[in-house]
């Protein structure tokens, strides 16, 4: 944890979870060292990695803190045990951050807080390169952004997500049923639900993309299309689950998809087995996954997703 000026700042945690993504966690701690921020500390959730990721943390840089679980939790349930760990401290704000995303901007965090001090925000998202799977190094770098003030958005990208303690005191932690993809979707839109605002800075976060995750193509092309119908029962409602299930057929069973967009990553995850056969088999096993879970997805829609009393937000918005 840096040490100065630590008063006037309020502590933020920056949790990077991984999954045997040595590969990346050099260039991601490297690029963190970037940050002029006075009072922040980092912790590695190791979901059970095998290649010596959380070894390689500890010896080059001994002040981050190591959480090793022992076995893949998932993104939900990984971020989740780290999570718990930062509630139960000093830390105002936490970060999520992808082992295979870069920080770019020295000045993301103070950016971030000061986004943030308008009581409204619950979460702030940055400016988010991808990089499609692909490593550029000439966005390696420090890129310094003029200051500007936060835009509104209705969604922030997960892979670098900035989250304010007391709004996940008040609406809980990731859904671990998720277990990975459409979880910090799920998040966001509980906390809208709540009162709160989301918004995005300039600071330049660069992203490769898939990280460890783009070895396994069918667990990603089973867990995108299982949680994209399984966000719709909890969050939009039966009409567009059901839009979701003929799109969702379309996308994985169609040799010539209609609605099919290359440059949309969900939906290239969804097809990332490159077997039309193999797709057919997954979509009847998420359709049978979801219309089993459906009773507890709807038990939590109700009780995750009901207008939640906020009174500093409903107050400061009446003012404005």
């Amino acid at each position: 944890m840096h040490q100065t000026s630590l008063a006037a700042a309020p502590q933020v945690d920056i949790i990077v979870i991984t999954f045997n993504g040595m590969i990346h966690l050099e260039r991601c701690f490297r690029a963190m060292q970037r940050t002029d921020y006075p009072n922040y500390r980092t912790i590695l959730l190791d979901n059970g990695s095998t290649d010596g990721s959380a070894d390689l943390v500890a010896d080059r840089y001994p002040d981050c803190q190591i959480i090793r679980t022992g076995k893949n939790l998932g993104f939900a349930g990984g971020n989740n045990v780290a999570l718990r760990l930062s509630l139960e401290g000093q830390a105002e704000f936490v970060v999520l951050l992808n082992d295979d995303s870069f920080i770019c901007d020295p000045e993301w965090l103070s950016k971030a807080v000061a986004a943030a001090s308008d009581p409204t925000v619950a979460m702030v998202g940055f400016e988010v390169i991808q990089g499609g799977g692909v490593y550029d190094p000439s966005l390696d770098r420090s890129i310094t952004s003029p200051p500007v003030s936060p835009v509104r958005v209705g969604r922030i990208e997960g892979s670098s997500l900035f989250i304010r303690t007391g709004v996940l005191r008040q609406i809980g932690l990731l859904d671990e049923i998720y277990f990975m993809y459409g979880e910090e979707d799920d998040l966001e839109m509980r906390a809208k639900r709540a009162g709160y605002a989301l918004v995005k800075t300039n600071s330049v976060v660069f992203h490769i993309g898939g990280g460890t995750s783009r070895r396994y193509p069918v667990k990603i092309a089973y867990y995108q299309s299982r949680n994209y119908l399984r966000y719709a029962f909890k969050n939009l409602g039966a009409w567009r689950a059901l839009q979701r299930i003929v799109a969702l057929g379309d996308i994985l069973c169609n040799p010539f998809p209609l609605i099919y967009r290359k440059d949309d990553r969900q939906h290239l995850r969804m097809r990332s087995t490159g077997s039309l056969l193999l797709n057919c088999g997954i979509y009847a096993l998420v359709l049978i996954w979801n219309a089993i879970h459906l009773p507890q997805t709807l038990m939590l829609r109700f009780q995750r997703n009901r207008p939640i009393h906020n009174s500093t937000a409903s107050r400061t918005q009446t003012e404005a």
